[in-house]
């Protein structure tokens, strides 16, 4: 038995985006277009990103708003990138699965706000979603220990040869250098994984991994407790596995079996909570029973897209996410007072008749494809040199202050403070930086993901190896990253996650539950074919939805035909 201690490491492309790469180098893109954010020269691995232009009034500036990740024939999307800043829902699709042995495993957390794509690899893509689009987290696994290219830099525990050309090479340390290292990850209109499907490369033979189980040893994963524990003293029980095992400390909900049968193919995740909105929640009496954390719905799923018969919905007083979640693609229902700084988007993804994976085309997958303009922009690459204070007025010191009290200060920081060392500060600079080129005080906690996934990533890590120093600082630590903003007040802390008192709703029991919800999107834009499909139920998608058993709908149906 040969053993190899190789590293794990993470990659962050966070709000605007500022990029940390697997060796720790932060860096901004604000380059609009699709990219390739992470890609193994050692295996069939690979993530695309794309960025859209997410609303500086001043400064040119790009945000994450989707991507695929693609290991062997398994191809994971996620992505909000067809509609309007602050319109667009995320739509998480099965592209392609290896259905000879896949193991992709999907999670919500946060009530679906952090979504996780787990390969068997043991790597992994995590979005922290928002309404101007989302961050991302990658994890390579040790396996490609030296053996990554794109933006995340090369994996090989040396920052300064993070910028590289697509051959390999390290582009010299000059004025142009991170202009060129950007340019050489921008795909090219129509060769991204977002717009075609690459045939999978030949498979080597899969890595075996030694799974080693916490349960005997007191690391309890079903409910998320941790405990410091000794080898020594709890000897573990290892067997065989086909996975790279991730153990998580931020409870989550695994959904993947509603994205893998063959009538879901592809599902829409509802747009969900960010620290402003509410789109759906957990609601308890104090002291009462808790619920799940998520409902799935089972209303119709065969919804076509033509244009010829129309069928509305209105929704009025409380509603729940039974009716936000869907299965199926759907197109945008954008609101007729578009967002000045972006073009509007073709409605692109149309509803098809049922298919099973053994049955996806090509020609099927070619209906889910969508024009993304910010791929075709050119002549933006002119440098700029944002100034204080702000258009509103805002100094680097007010906004340095608001940063440290919005991260610093946050419950996540103060539990674990202590053990995020220069991420803090790196979270703390990216905060004053978004509000330099957003002017906009509530992108202040926007980089509040990064502390819960480095918290998360730092414990696991050293909790075998600092007992002692960690001794009474674990169990805020995991009460933190379990109740965000400990539930701000409003509800008690389990161990699945905030339980919101009556009259209180979201991941973090922030919003008042009586806020009337807003629609914003029907499902296929309210079109359905009546000569095909039953047309009786349509869905609408929206902000402010909750949990609820009183759910009350309105629906006004219109049927209009045309005279050929």
């Amino acid at each position: 038995i040969t053993v190899k201690d190789l590293p794990t490491a993470y990659c962050y492309s966070f709000t605007d985006p500022h990029i940390i790469t697997f060796d720790g180098r932060l860096y901004d893109n604000f380059k609009t277009g699709t990219f390739v954010l992470y890609k193994s020269t050692a295996r069939d691995f690979e993530v695309h990103v794309r960025q859209w232009d997410c609303g500086s009034l001043q400064y040119p500036a790009s945000c994450n708003c989707g991507f695929v990740a693609k290991e062997g024939s398994d191809i994971i999307a996620y992505d909000m990138c067809s509609g309007q800043l602050h319109e667009s829902q995320p739509h998480l699709s099965i592209i392609s699965r290896d259905t000879t042995g896949s193991n992709v495993r999907i999670t919500e957390s946060y009530l679906g706000r952090k979504v996780t794509v787990l390969f068997s690899s043991g790597a992994f893509i995590r979005a922290d979603v928002s309404e101007w689009g989302m961050s991302i987290t990658l994890r390579a696994p040790s396996s490609d220990y030296r053996n990554t290219m794109g933006l995340c830099g090369t994996f090989d525990g040396s920052a300064e040869n993070d910028y590289h050309t697509a051959n390999g090479v390290e582009i010299p340390n000059n004025s142009d250098a991170l202009f060129s290292f950007i340019k050489e990850w921008r795909i090219p209109p129509g060769g991204s994984l977002f717009d075609k499907t690459p045939a999978s490369l030949q498979s080597s033979r899969k890595t075996d991994f030694c799974d080693c189980t916490f349960e005997d040893a007191g690391l309890d994963t079903s409910v998320h407790k941790l405990k410091a524990v000794s080898e020594s003293e709890f000897p573990l029980s290892c067997k065989d596995s086909d996975n790279g095992r991730f153990l998580s400390l931020i409870p989550g909900l695994e959904v993947t079996a509603g994205y893998l049968s063959p009538v879901d193919l592809v599902k829409g995740l509802k747009k969900r909570s960010s620290v402003h909105e509410m789109d759906s929640s957990t609601v308890l009496q104090k002291g009462g029973n808790q619920t799940k954390l998520h409902k799935s719905s089972s209303v119709n799923r065969h919804v076509s897209a033509t244009s010829e018969i129309s069928s509305g919905i209105e929704k009025e007083g409380t509603s729940s996410s039974d009716i936000i979640r869907i299965s199926g693609s759907y197109s945008n229902l954008h609101k007729s007072q578009s967002v000045t700084s972006r073009r509007k988007r073709q409605s692109y993804y149309e509803y098809h008749p049922v298919f099973l994976f053994q049955g996806l085309s090509q020609r099927d997958l070619e209906g889910y494809r969508y024009f993304f303009p910010e791929d075709h922009t050119t002549g933006k690459d002119k440098k700029f040199l944002p100034s204080w204070p702000t258009p509103s007025g805002l100094t680097e010191s007010s906004a340095l202050r608001l940063c440290q009290q919005a991260i610093a200060n946050s419950s996540i920081g103060r539990a674990c403070g202590g053990l995020l060392g220069r991420r803090m500060q790196d979270a703390i600079n990216i905060c004053v930086k978004d509000l330099l080129l957003k002017d906009d005080l509530r992108w202040a906690e926007a980089s509040l993901a990064l502390l819960e996934n480095e918290c998360e990533k730092r414990v696991l890590e050293e909790i075998n190896y600092k007992q002692q120093e960690l001794q009474g600082f674990v169990e805020n630590m995991l009460i933190a990253l379990k109740c965000p903003s400990l539930c701000s007040g409003n509800g008690e802390c389990t161990e699945w996650g905030c339980a919101c008192f009556q009259g209180y709703g979201s991941y973090d029991c922030s919003i008042l539950s009586d806020q009337a919800p807003e629609i914003t999107e029907l499902e296929n834009g309210g079109l359905c074919d009546i000569r095909q499909y039953d047309c009786t139920s349509v869905r609408a998608f929206g902000h402010g939805f909750r949990e609820s058993s009183n759910l009350k709908c309105e629906i006004i149906r219109l049927q209009v035909g045309f005279l050929v």
